[in-house]
């Protein structure tokens, strides 16, 4: 699979839990500024 087929198959993959992934947001934020 090269690079082409490889982005192809991203776009065109099913993602089942997109919809949650808004849980993680703030969680992803409180994460900011800890490295360095």
């Amino acid at each position: 699979m090269n690079t082409k087929e490889k982005e192809k198959y991203i776009e065109e993959f099913d993602f089942p839990f997109c919809d949650e992934s808004s849980k993680y947001e703030k969680v992803a934020k409180i994460g900011q500024g800890t490295f360095g």
